[in-house]
């Protein structure tokens, strides 16, 4: 009788500290949580102020405020740094897979998604992006950083760019209309019609050295990929950005520069605002243009007479007419 009260009470016991350890490891988990939260916060408030500084001032601070994001949240798993696990997404989705729980199609939606905020994960906390093209709406609070430009294929084969951007200020709870993406490409050499040989003679030009416009080609704005909640595949990801693919047509050999707009509207805290970011006469990369032998197979407009000639010259050639 003694012996078996003996082993209830040290089970007893035993259940005793396997519920405190249960219930402190919940309470850490917990202050875990509050304390990312609070990271993510101020690093909130920090970039609202930031992403519309000048280019100099912008790329300095916001690894500024990145490294201390950073530094915050290793405070916060201190002790407890088996727990932060930046793969947890990939892993979960694997699982779910191999048990039948998602389609390979949508393993495979899963997957990018992931790959896209790990690497852009990767990029932020490095400080080891160099901006390729940036706009700012400071009306909006809106910056837009392309901080890398690859050639990809769509579906057939066909070669295309896709630009990754971090759209600060774009955040989970902004509403997004996507608007027009339109480029125009210019080129030099020998006038293409008779009317551009005449007005490049009429304005002192040699019609056979010309820059003129090559042609233009335009679609929607909308993103290949839009992520305006990273934290759904990092949960320590950095607020006050949303991560984009933009895919448009590899450009043309021939062409030189090019103008390249892009406009959305967004909806912030009640207020509308309508973005156009706009770029004049880039000059292009060679990575960016045609490869030899490809075919540019883009919806290509051919510029009209108004485009290549200025409206006010237009009119003084009428006139003259």
């Amino acid at each position: 009788m003694g012996r078996t009260l003996l082993i209830v009470l040290l089970l007893a016991a035993g259940g005793g500290y396997y519920l405190y350890g249960v219930y402190a490891e919940q309470q850490a988990r917990e202050a875990i949580e509050v304390g990312v939260r609070d990271a993510r916060r101020s690093f909130s408030d920090k970039a609202a102020s930031i992403v519309t500084e000048e280019a100099k001032d912008y790329n300095r601070r916001i690894r500024e405020a990145l490294k201390d994001f950073e530094s915050q949240v290793q405070d916060v798993y201190e002790g407890h740094e088996d727990w932060r696990n930046v793969d947890g997404y990939r892993t979960e989705v694997e699982r779910r897979f191999e048990e039948g729980e998602i389609s390979e199609a949508q393993k495979k939606s899963m997957m990018e998604g992931f790959g896209m905020v790990k690497n852009a994960y990767d990029t932020l906390l490095a400080g080891s992006w160099e901006t390729e093209l940036e706009a700012v709406d400071e009306g909006a609070d809106i910056r837009m950083d392309v901080y890398e430009v690859a050639r990809v294929t769509d579906d057939d084969g066909n070669p295309l760019l896709e630009a990754r951007a971090f759209l600060w200020g774009v955040e989970d709870s902004t509403r997004i209309g996507w608007g027009q993406l339109s480029l125009r490409y210019w080129t030099t050499g020998a006038a293409p019609s008779k009317t551009l040989r005449r007005e490049a003679r009429r304005q002192g030009l040699d019609p056979d050295n010309m820059e003129y416009v090559l042609g233009r080609a335009e679609g929607t704005a909308t993103p290949y990929i839009i992520l305006q909640s990273p934290s759904d595949y990092i949960d320590a990801f950095p607020p006050y950005v949303s991560l984009a693919a933009i895919r448009f047509p590899a450009m043309p050999r021939e062409a030189e520069t090019v103008d390249f707009s892009y406009g959305f509207s967004a909806r912030k805290g009640g207020a509308r605002h309508e973005i156009a970011f706009a770029w004049e006469k880039l000059g292009i990369p060679e990575a960016w243009k045609l490869a030899e032998g490809d075919v540019w197979n883009a919806d290509v407009v051919e510029a009209s007479e108004d485009e290549i000639i200025p409206e006010e010259e237009k009119k003084d050639e009428d006139e003259e007419g």
